[in-house]
């Protein structure tokens, strides 16, 4: 079978703030340094992601190839959350009131086992809970994408984890070589279903490169953060264990004790919850809709 191809949703799209009018331009490849790199602006580059491969026969063939290098490597995978509104997106980030999610049974018996306590809620009133992490080897993913519903999200899987004959399938295009951009670590993503990612922050620059499938990405510029709510949350990982039928089965912790700033506790998923923070609708910045085949440079 062919693995699915994730399209932008029709329906349920992250939920974009009001004032988020402006679209991503379109830039020439020839045009990239110029109109992009050199002026920090986000762009998109149209139909030039095969040009980082030296053969290009679609994400179907690439993904048959690297199996057949690096199939038995090992490597991690999320299960993303389910919607909490009916119609609503899948998240990979969810953000909860810290004085509910730490009132929770199997969050107190994890605790309890590493002699913890519960969050301060008020140092920390909103809690970033990661989703849970299985093991598995790049085979099985590429096979569980095309043949079992659950979704499944791998994430930034560096490239020379699959061995030097997938490195060897990779080159800088033109384009890039005749800017000042260098590619320092070429990373994998793969996600099998519609899944949202909230809000955080990315460095350095970067040219993310849609191989198959579509994405609708937000993009909003540094002094927008208070707008976005980056306030330090409590960071978790949820625990599982999979079920005969594939389906995880999501109870406990797996990860506890820390926090983060690096994201915004607003859900883009969650229409009710997303709600509660009367600034967001004040946030600018533009949004950036990428197909199979598009680039698109994040400064």
């Amino acid at each position: 079978g062919q693995p699915r191809q994730c399209q932008r949703p029709d329906g349920p799209a992250g939920l974009a703030p009001p004032k988020m009018k402006l679209k991503c331009r379109d830039v020439a490849p020839k045009d990239f340094a110029k109109r992009c790199l050199k002026q920090s602006l986000p762009c998109v580059i149209r139909g030039v992601g095969g040009s980082f491969l030296k053969e290009w026969e679609g994400a179907a063939q690439l993904l048959k190839r690297w199996v057949g290098f690096a199939g038995n490597t090992s490597i991690r995978v999320s299960f993303p959350f389910d919607a909490k509104q009916p119609e609503g997106l899948k998240s990979l980030n969810a953000i909860e009131h810290t004085s509910d999610f730490f009132a929770r049974e199997d969050v107190l018996k994890s605790l309890e086992k590493w002699g913890l306590g519960p969050e301060d809620e008020t140092v920390h009133p909103w809690t970033l809970v990661r989703p849970p992490n299985w093991n598995m080897r790049f085979e099985d993913l590429v096979t569980w994408t095309r043949h079992h519903s659950q979704e499944v999200y791998m994430n930034q899987l560096m490239v020379v984890d699959l061995g030097s004959q997938v490195i060897n399938d990779l080159q800088t295009p033109d384009w890039v070589k005749n800017s000042s951009l260098k590619i320092l670590s070429p990373s994998l993503w793969v996600a099998s279903g519609s899944v949202a990612t909230g809000y955080h922050t990315d460095s350095p620059a970067n040219l993310l490169t849609q191989l198959g499938g579509g994405k609708e990405v937000f993009l909003l510029p540094p002094h927008e953060q208070k707008n976005l709510y980056y306030d330090e949350a409590a960071d978790v990982e949820a625990k599982m264990h999979l079920g005969e039928d594939g389906v995880p089965e999501v109870s406990g912790l797996s990860a506890a004790n820390r926090s983060s700033a690096g994201h915004s506790v607003i859900d883009i998923s969650d229409s009710v919850q997303s709600a509660k923070f009367p600034r967001y609708k004040d946030a600018h910045g533009m949004k950036c809709d990428i197909d199979d085949g598009d680039v698109l440079f994040i400064p």
